[in-house]
């Protein structure tokens, strides 16, 4: 069964402005020239890390969390391997300035496209997306909100056996712009809310029996997208710069 959002709730999913909206599918398309040019998709991670691969260990607060979320899709694995092994957070900091000019549509140009697009999206992912002191944009929902913007339309589909989730399904256009990552969005996202966060939903975890062996069995990992499990408390990964 599907139960379409309120016309309300899509309002507050996407902007009303047309100026608004063109000037974010002009931006859109800068960004994915500029990501081809600097190597992604081909220089982009080779697969998706988890959180825990992410973590940063010698370094606190914000930067330890850097690459969770959007960032590890954008990083090269070259970039992750250097970024994780950074000791001091000046030169975290140096790291992220030329992470962020390497993406630059136009340097002769003051500011940067890429960044501008990101810290905006970055920000209306930890309004809507943020949950258990998890920052939206290091959400799974969050993630994929900041490399392609609005998706087309939003809907829920029940889940058939009263103890399994609803789920969240985000569609996007066969020919929407690429994304930040320089690729195209897949045509759907499914989302559930699983133990205290929103996650990606994919075709196995549909049975219920596949879902409970899965987050029972051991070994599977229980940190959140914020930061390990073991994370200090009072750090639970909210930006405060890109």
């Amino acid at each position: 069964m599907t139960i379409p959002l309120t016309a309300r709730t899509m309002g507050a999913m996407h902007p009303s402005t047309p100026l608004r909206s063109l000037s974010r599918s002009l931006l859109v398309a800068v960004a994915a020239t500029a990501m081809l040019a600097a190597g992604a998709p081909a220089g982009a991670a080779s697969k998706v890390h988890t959180a825990e691969e992410l973590f940063q260990p010698f370094l606190e607060g914000e930067l330890s969390h850097w690459l969770v979320g959007p960032v590890g899709r954008l990083a090269s694995e070259d970039e992750i391997t250097a970024y994780l092994r950074l000791k001091t957070p000046d030169e975290a900091k140096q790291f992220i300035d030329a992470f962020w000019a390497k993406r630059d549509p136009d340097p002769s140009q003051p500011g940067n496209a890429v960044l501008d697009l990101f810290t905006e999206r970055a920000a209306e992912a930890d309004k809507k997306f943020s949950e258990s002191a998890v920052a939206g944009r290091r959400t799974d929902r969050g993630t994929i909100h900041v490399l392609y913007g609005e998706p087309e339309s939003v809907d829920y589909e029940e889940f058939r056996d009263v103890s399994g989730p609803d789920v969240e399904r985000w569609r996007y256009p066969k020919k929407a712009e690429p994304g930040l990552d320089g690729r195209r969005p897949e045509k759907e996202y499914r989302f559930a809310k699983l133990d205290d966060l929103t996650r990606f939903y994919g075709a196995r975890e549909k049975s219920e029996e596949e879902r409970r062996r899965r987050y029972t069995e051991p070994g599977f990992p229980s940190g959140r997208p914020g930061g390990p499990a073991d994370s200090p408390p009072g750090e639970p990964g909210l930006p405060s710069e890109p």
